[in-house]
């Protein structure tokens, strides 16, 4: 009978606070009272008030009040990630959801979809997978919110309750023989990769590849996303990429993101075999003569971004 007291007695404990967790959740991650009313379908008042039973029951406050909002506390930020894990674990547990495994992932600009899309086709080829496209700064927000599960971008971000750690960096190329003079090229449009030699820019490598066969000016892409058969030529420049997820995560819980990870990260690691080549055009180095460099590309090249676009010629 005492092996199972304990049990017991942390049962009774998080039965008295379990039906205000849902209120508590909706205000720490919309910070307002009134959007989190609207969230969970009370009123303010109702709201509030499950916040203040909370936290009069723990003998501590949760929230740092202030008429721009609410602030989690140290002890907060804690219950937050307790609760979002419980809620997810008993939420996979129920049969309807049980199966298939799924994650909810997401990449910031026009190369990091396609490296994640990659790597968790080689990583979890029988999981269920919705991808998404976010802006650098808004990924951070939906991990929080329980919104995604996994999420690349080129920022390090730390922050109460989300693991961020940091990946090899994507390293850029100067790809694609041409014939010309000119040293301007064209460019990869995403944070990390402005030229200010560049003439056209591209949102994704197909367009860059497009707009570099029909202006005849070489390509900076990562060296992962280069085509089959192009030359390439290294540049000093590499670009940061971090994975992120939720914190506070069992070994188990955390296992399907170590696998995506670790096949995103050999992507980035790839270097082509040297091979012959006809050569690329490059920058002229410092000493006047024009960079020249062979290489082959990368085989299995990931997929393809879903937008591109075209912005006019900096001066």
């Amino acid at each position: 009978m005492s092996e199972v007291k304990p049990s017991m007695e942390r049962h009774r404990r998080v039965w008295q606070v379990w039906n205000w967790l849902p209120a508590f959740r909706a205000a720490a991650e919309f910070q307002s009272l009134q959007r989190a009313a609207l969230a969970v379908n009370l009123s303010p008042s109702a709201l509030s008030r499950a916040i203040n039973l909370l936290e009069r029951n723990l003998g501590e406050a949760l929230f740092l009040r202030s008429p721009s909002g609410l602030t989690l506390t140290e002890r907060g930020h804690t219950l937050l990630v307790a609760t979002r894990d419980a809620v997810r674990l008993v939420h996979e547990a129920l049969p309807s959801t049980a199966s298939p495994q799924k994650l909810r992932v997401a990449a910031a600009g026009p190369v990091l979809p396609v490296l994640l899309a990659d790597g968790l086709a080689r990583a979890l080829p029988d999981w269920s997978i919705v991808m998404h496209t976010a802006a650098d700064d808004r990924l951070l927000e939906r991990l929080r919110c329980g919104d995604l599960d996994l999420a690349l971008s080129h920022a390090a971000h730390a922050d109460h309750g989300i693991t961020s750690r940091q990946l090899p960096s994507m390293d850029l190329v100067l790809a694609g023989a041409t014939g010309s003079d000119r040293h301007r090229l064209v460019v990869m449009d995403t944070a990390g990769f402005d030229d200010p030699a560049a003439e056209l820019r591209a949102s994704t490598w197909p367009e860059a590849e497009r707009m570099a066969r029909a202006s005849g000016l070489p390509v900076v892409a990562p060296w992962c996303l280069v085509a089959d058969g192009a030359t390439v030529t290294p540049l000093p420049r590499s670009v940061p990429v971090f994975a992120h997820w939720r914190a506070g995560l069992y070994a188990g819980q955390s296992a399907p993101y170590e696998r995506v990870t670790a096949a995103v990260s050999a992507l980035l690691a790839f270097r082509p075999v040297p091979a012959a080549a006809s050569p690329v055009e490059g920058r002229r180095p410092a000493d006047g003569r024009r960079a020249r460099a062979t290489g082959s590309a990368p085989s299995g090249r990931p997929g393809t971004p879903v937008t591109a676009s075209r912005r006019p010629r900096r001066r």
